[in-house]
């Protein structure tokens, strides 16, 4: 009489497909958590600047005034950053945000385009800036600065 096996000893064409498509499928997530960390957590420099904090062209300005100051920067990013500006004086006060466009490389200017709120009251503030760098669809990298201090009569 001939012994039947087991069938866990039967190999068929179809048992071989699934086993081979579930190691290929394993391989796949794994590959793919491994490109998701990558675009979440590689080391990415967006821009280094040189003279913090930024030096304005004048130490009295009046409200409603626009604040010149000057920036020293290498970039290293190829696109446009979302620039959220304020003043502060111990509180903080948003006034705008600006697409910042600035091509790749080291670069010296002056910045004329942040102005003092009209209703901002004697004493003294520095502008604060945060430079929003969008890396990719997972990651934006945010770089903080501000000025020196200044004095709004």
């Amino acid at each position: 009489m001939k012994k039947k096996k087991p069938y866990a000893e039967k190999k068929s064409h179809t048992n071989i497909f699934f086993y081979f498509l579930g190691r290929i499928a394993i391989l796949l997530a794994i590959l793919l958590l491994f490109y998701i960390y990558y675009l979440l957590f590689y080391p990415v420099q967006t821009i280094v600047y040189k003279n913090l904090p930024f030096p304005t062209i004048g130490k009295i300005f009046n409200p409603g005034q626009a604040i010149p100051f000057k920036v020293s920067y290498c970039k290293y990013l190829v696109g446009e950053s979302q620039v959220v500006g304020g003043i502060a004086d111990g509180s903080s006060l948003t006034i705008g945000t600006r697409t910042a466009i600035s091509i790749p490389g080291c670069h010296s200017m002056i910045s004329e385009n942040w102005k003092i709120p009209a209703d901002t009251p004697p004493g003294i503030y520095r502008l604060i800036f945060v430079q929003n760098f969008l890396i990719n669809q997972f990651r934006t990298i945010q770089v903080a600065t501000e000025t020196q201090s200044f004095t709004v009569k």
